[in-house]
């Protein structure tokens, strides 16, 4: 027999369930050497598969408490002690089981065991041992309805018939490029919609069986999203992704971009899990050699894993275009909150398989219509560090102003790692070819008029705010630049950031000024304190008296390196005697003692 590979367990499920099952693995792999225990279990199985032949097995349990208890008693002393015999011995007998079944060419009865087994408490061992003949596997799986209708009547979700054909109708008219917006979605793998038992034993089967042109027609045929993604269940590793993404490519009836995003989706997803496992160090405990196993796959897993990210990239790129793939994956963003072990692995992929496109990719290929910023921003970047005709350049900046312009943009008004990313690239392409009349021409182009009789609407001030925020970081990003000299720095900041303090004059909005115009007040602040220092005291002095919300300024000002300008440091004096007196009190009235606080340690920072 066999033996049960742990660390394949290791790389498909987390460290408390390793834990738990680790006793009956390793009772598993030392009996299977024993000639004679073996042939004792399959003498005893044999007994309880004819049971299960029979029409008298109405799928009960088979292996209860008394069945292995009564095979343990069979077995020698020694291989008893110091383990829980109702579970690792069950496990043995469920193991064994599946080894047995692997040889059964009755469709009708291999549909019944799997179903009961991978669905039941018997079938803890059998999915280790169980490997079926896809002949076998073939007929059951023509027996099993994978059609939409029949999947979403077994769903959860939907209530009657109408509602069937609601679903139906409404997916099958749905743009691609809709239906890719959604599939592209996180949210959209954490909803849970199971597909029946039936549809799901067999949907692993195929793919444990290599049956993956038979699997590929399934999740094809299957026309509601949400239910396709089901089928992602049966998958544990990410290379059996690359085996089906071949096999799709190859049908052109099941082949569309939507299907190929899903699977390298799910590719993606599989990778950071398995990086998640090796994120945090492992714990030392009773399973000694157990965690010499994990220590031992800790080591080497950084590099292997790499490897699977470019074998699955070429594969990906070889069968769909560099275009489709790089716009896929720069599309996805840098998790904020790397310290989460799912958020350090999605970022440790995603590194990964970036570094590798961007190095595959040619200028040919890219997308300068891509509806994605992440993506836009990845091209500009690879425009500025090889340089690139004015014609191609202009076609992509107007690309990623009309994408800013959209519905469809948003960021989080937050300095994260990867908007910092993002507006720096999009700054070095501006700077490839420095012209005081575009920066002047953008700023205009996204300026929210807040008075006159143009003025927009007050219900839209936080949309078109949050824009030209995004807009005023990435100018300012251009003083990053090396082929910018000083004095045209100094320049260009003056221009920026006295458009900037205008229109936080302008708008008078507290929450906006806090929400949105605080960003690039940063930005400026940290540009004005480091790079063109010789601007520093003039913009500090014009942002203390130009912001109403002294708390923004003061925010903004703590960002600096060195001391703060005198004149803005008296003006937050007076703040603090003054108005602060009044606003404290109210704060503490309200219960708002972190506010308080807050405030307080930024006046003990700056004065």
């Amino acid at each position: 027999m066999k033996k049960i590979d742990f660390k394949s367990i290791i790389r498909h499920h987390d460290l408390q369930f390793a834990k738990r099952i680790y006793p009956s693995i390793q009772f598993c792999n030392n009996v299977a050497e024993d000639e004679n225990i073996c042939k004792l279990t399959e003498a005893y199985l044999r007994e309880i598969l004819d049971v299960c032949k029979s029409d008298v097995w109405d799928e009960d349990t088979l292996f209860t408490t008394d069945v292995v208890f009564k095979f343990a008693a069979q077995l020698p002393e020694v291989f008893l002690q110091d383990i829980d015999v109702e579970d690792v011995v069950g496990f043995w007998l469920s193991y064994y089981m599946g080894n047995i079944c692997s040889g059964i060419e009755d469709p009708e009865l291999t549909y019944r065991l799997l179903v009961h087994m991978f669905y039941s408490y018997d079938g803890r061992g059998f999915v280790y041992s169980y490997v079926p003949s896809p002949d076998v596997i073939k007929v059951v799986v023509n027996k099993v309805d994978y059609s939409t209708e029949h999947l979403l009547r077994r769903c959860r979700i939907v209530q009657d018939e109408e509602s069937i054909k609601e679903y139906i109708h409404f997916y099958t008219n749905q743009s691609e490029i809709d239906l890719i917006k959604d599939i592209c979605r996180d949210s959209f793998y954490a909803d849970f919609h199971p597909l029946p038992d039936d549809c799901l034993v067999l949907a692993l089967q195929m793919i444990k069986s290599g049956l993956y042109k038979e699997w590929i027609e399934r999740f094809s045929n299957i026309i509601v999203p949400f239910l396709k993604a089901e089928m992602f269940q049966s998958l544990q590793d990410a290379e059996t992704v690359i085996s089906l993404f071949e096999c799709l490519v190859d049908d052109e009836s099941s082949n569309s971009k939507a299907s190929r995003i899903m699977l390298m989706n799910e590719w993606f997803h599989l990778l950071v899990r398995e990086q998640s496992l090796y994120i945090s160090p492992w714990q030392i405990d009773m399973y000694d050699d157990m965690m010499e196993l994990l220590a031992d796959n800790h080591k080497t897993s950084g590099e292997r894993i790499k490897q699977l990210v470019y074998d699955g990239l070429k594969a990906f790129i070889d069968y769909a275009g560099c275009a489709e793939v790089s716009e896929w994956l720069f599309g996805k963003s840098m998790k904020a909150n790397d310290v989460i072990e799912i958020n350090g692995a999605h970022n440790i992929i995603l590194s990964y398989a970036q570094e590798y496109v961007a190095n595959e990719s040619s200028i040919e290929s890219y997308n300068l219509k891509a509806k994605d910023l992440h993506y836009l921003s990845f091209v500009a970047k690879q425009f500025a560090k090889v340089g690139i005709a004015d014609e191609r350049r202009n076609e992509l900046l107007e690309g990623i102003w009309s994408f800013i312009e959209s519905e469809d943009f948003y960021w989080s008004s937050a300095l994260e790692p990867q908007n910092l990313e993002d507006m720096r690239s999009i700054a070095k392409c501006i700077s490839i070819k420095y012209d005081d009349g575009l920066i002047g021409s953008i700023m205009r182009r996204f300026r929210v008029l807040y008075e006159g009789i143009n003025a927009c609407y007050i219900n839209q001030w936080h949309k078109k705010a949050d824009k030209e925020c995004y807009v005023f970081c990435v100018l300012f990003f251009m003083l990053e630049c090396d082929n910018i000299d000083n004095e045209t720095k100094k320049k260009i900041f003056n221009h920026i950031s006295s458009s900037l303090l205008k229109q936080v004059n302008c708008c008078g909005m507290d929450l906006i000024v806090e929400h949105n115009y605080r960003m690039p007040l940063i930005v400026a602040e940290v540009m004005a304190d480091q790079i063109v220092t010789e601007c520093k005291d003039e913009f500090e002095n014009n942002l203390a008296i130009a912001t109403y919300e002294k708390n923004v300024v003061m925010v903004v000002l703590s960002f600096a390196k060195s001391p703060i300008s005198s004149d803005a440091k008296t003006i937050i004096k007076n703040y603090r005697d003054g108005d602060w007196l009044t606003i404290r009190q109210d704060h503490l009235r309200r219960n708002r003692k972190n506010e308080v606080q807050d405030t307080e340690n930024l006046f003990a920072k700056l004065l």
